[in-house]
């Protein structure tokens, strides 16, 4: 039987791999298509594009170390904004009342962090006078009245399912599927992230590099 093989050529054999219809230059320019649609404000269209690279990256065939590193590094960057996009999309969907001293309690402690960082990094003249402004009005106001779940000199991750920190060293548990980091109550649940992984399950991982024997 005359088979396609992986490399193009054609051969007739019944051991050559069969053609490989995805290729990681597709998933790059989905991941693009997604960006579009972020900066549009399309959060539910990014979603759906996002997920469905997640879908397609295990279909993926290639033939390198840094290639299947490259295919890992796209895995998580689609994680990571797939919590992102759908953390913002239900911040929408909340009462904005409930949220309005609590959002303005952490945009008065961030945003004077970020702008003594701003300042540190010497910008353009207007830039530092609007900063200054920023960080002015900050100091007036140096104490949370909410308590605010958030610490900016410790590295963290966002869990997938209550969008709170997990701070570095704490216990956390992955999808094996999109990589997503849960806080370890949510093991066994399915991924909300991706919706085909199961919290905390231990696999073999991503095997897409093929073996020349």
């Amino acid at each position: 039987m005359d088979i396609l093989k992986v490399t193009g050529e054609t051969v007739v054999s019944k051991s050559g791999l069969p053609a490989v219809g995805v290729k990681m230059t597709d998933l790059v320019s989905r991941l693009q298509t997604c960006y579009q649609f972020t900066t549009s404000g399309k959060f539910g269209d990014a979603v759906d594009k996002l997920r469905s690279i997640v879908y397609t990256i295990p279909l993926l065939v290639v033939e390198t170390k840094p290639d299947e590193a490259e295919a890992q590094e796209m895995r998580t960057i689609v994680s990571n904004y797939l919590v992102g996009l759908i953390m913002e999309s239900m911040r929408k969907e909340l009462p904005k009342g409930s949220l309005e001293e609590q959002k303005t309690s952490l945009i008065l402690k961030t945003s004077g962090s970020f702008a003594r960082r701003l300042l540190e990094l010497g910008p353009k003249p207007e830039v530092a006078s609007q900063t200054r402004k920023i960080l002015q009005a900050c100091d007036k106001n140096p104490v949370d009245e909410h308590k605010v779940e958030y610490d900016e000199f410790n590295p963290f991750d966002i869990c997938g399912r209550s969008f709170t920190p997990i701070y570095r060293g704490q216990a956390k548990e992955d999808c094996p599927f999109c990589l997503a980091k849960f806080k370890p109550e949510f093991k066994n649940e399915l991924c909300n992230i991706c919706n085909a992984g199961q919290i905390g399950k231990s696999v073999q991982g991503l095997k897409i590099r093929r073996k020349i024997r």
